[in-house]
């Protein structure tokens, strides 16, 4: 019987964990600010115009997670979608699973 080195089983693991959650966006502070949602939105809207491939992941993870908190899942779930076809390759893996234990759970 072959033995796996410990270092892959770490690998595994972390790999297979749910990511870390997001620090809570800085310039919304009430889930009730109307106006600050549609400007943080804007701004969310304007940076990912701009942002190329590569560094547009947490752009949208902050920009779901935002529309999560406030309730509105399928917004979440949109932006997610969008991700999945803009971001980078190898970072189409990490937003698909954030997405499924956003909304399918642990």
């Amino acid at each position: 019987m072959e033995y796996i080195p410990i270092q892959v089983c770490q690998a595994i693991r972390e790999f297979l964990l749910p990511p870390p959650p997001l620090k809570p966006c800085p310039f919304i502070l009430s889930p009730k600010g109307g106006s600050k949602l549609e400007r943080a939105r804007d701004l969310f809207e304007q940076a990912l115009e701009k942002c190329p491939p590569k560094s547009c992941k947490p752009l949208f993870l902050m920009y779901a997670q935002l529309e999560e908190e406030h309730g509105l899942a399928k917004r979440a779930m949109s932006i997610f979608d969008r991700a999945t076809q803009v971001v980078a390759d190898e970072d189409k893996f990490e937003v698909k699973v954030t997405f499924f234990f956003t909304f399918l759970g642990e």
